[in-house]
């Protein structure tokens, strides 16, 4: 018998937590004009996302947010999306786009063309996307990364501030704790299934004990081991399809299942109420820097300044009350061109 609450893919480790500590300035914010260094200065403690300091974002975030799309499915805004060259491509978080409806972006300049995915990586939850357009302005990155203690501003479309934040902890592997749910042991022609955790995405599709799972995405299964296998491979927020064999049924029926994060399973109310709305995939990148901006799920994709209005990354999960990832642009650059040159 075997325990196949099933860590998709790494063992669970404990958020890093950021330690307070006194700064000196960083030579960033000294080349700040002086009124808006001690305008900044002044409110942040206490009115950090107060809308008098968003608007005083708004002159290091122009350039950037002519870079900054929307992407809409069936026509609701799921993400932001960050052009990355002149004639198109654009990237967005890969795991807002799995929902059914006609994708398309708005672009800086309310135009709204359709797009198409055309590559992902999946390693920090980003795709590619294509739109028929030329003369876009791309983004332009710079890979240095600021300290802990810095402030970060979040873009949005045409430089709409988005949320205002202080490195939390550098840039590090995010390991994800994604759990099916059910604990397994091997049987005739599959894989048994012997509990079911309460909340968990097994538990919502219906999946129950004694249940028999013949096949994961259409390829059969003969043993727990092999199915266990199976779902290491998948993240927090992706859906798998399991044929089941149910003893009261005549036929194998299929259902499609969640992949959750396991502090989901015992998450009450209260939590979500303090914890507000978080994306379906949290965890489980190679590269990571932890902010504390207050994003909504959809405000990720799009990029991240620092004080001088350099793009230091792209926002891609809000994970809790005070915990938001982006990943570095020193870690985007390299799979951008490599997506890029894979359509070529």
């Amino acid at each position: 018998m075997i325990l196949a609450l099933l860590a998709t893919s790494t063992p669970a480790v404990q958020p890093a937590v950021a330690q307070p500590a006194v700064r000196k300035p960083l030579p960033s914010e000294t080349l700040l004009p002086g009124y808006l260094r001690d305008r900044m200065l002044r409110r942040v403690a206490s009115r950090r996302d107060s809308a008098a300091m968003t608007l005083l974002m708004q002159p290091l975030a122009v350039q950037a947010g002519s870079s900054t799309v929307e992407v809409l499915l069936g026509g609701q805004r799921v993400a932001l999306g960050t052009v990355v060259t002149a004639d198109g491509y654009l990237v967005s978080k890969a795991s807002e786009l799995k929902a059914d409806g006609e994708l398309r972006v708005r672009l800086a300049d309310d135009r709204i063309l359709p797009a198409r995915r055309v590559d992902e990586r999946r390693s920090v939850d980003l795709a590619l996307l294509k739109v028929e357009a030329q003369s876009l302005v791309p983004i332009s990155w710079n890979p240095h990364e600021p300290a802990v203690g810095s402030f970060l501003f979040s873009v949005g479309r045409q430089g709409d501030p988005v949320g205002i934040g202080v490195v939390s902890v550098a840039s590090r592997e995010v390991q994800d704790h994604g759990l099916l749910g059910v604990m397994l042991q091997t049987d005739t022609n599959g894989a048994r299934v012997i509990s079911v955790v309460p909340g968990s995405g097994a538990d919502d599709a219906g999946i129950g004990v004694g249940d028999l799972i013949t096949q994961v995405e259409g390829q059969p299964m003969t043993t727990q081991k092999q199915v266990t296998a199976e779902l290491r491979a998948l993240y927090p927020g992706d859906s798998v399809t399991l044929t089941i064999r149910r003893k009261d049924r005549q036929d194998d029926f299929e259902l499609s299942a969640e992949i959750r994060e396991l502090s989901s399973f015992s998450e009450s109310q209260d939590d979500t109420r303090v914890n507000g709305p978080r994306n379906s995939r949290l965890a489980g990148f190679e590269l990571a820097l932890q902010h504390d901006t207050v994003l909504g799920p959809d405000q990720c994709g799009g990029p991240v300044i620092d004080t001088n209005g350099r793009v230091i990354g792209i926002n891609i999960a809000r994970a809790g009350r005070v915990c938001s990832y982006a990943v570095p642009a020193a870690a985007i650059q390299p799979i951008v061109d490599q997506m890029i040159a894979a359509t070529k």
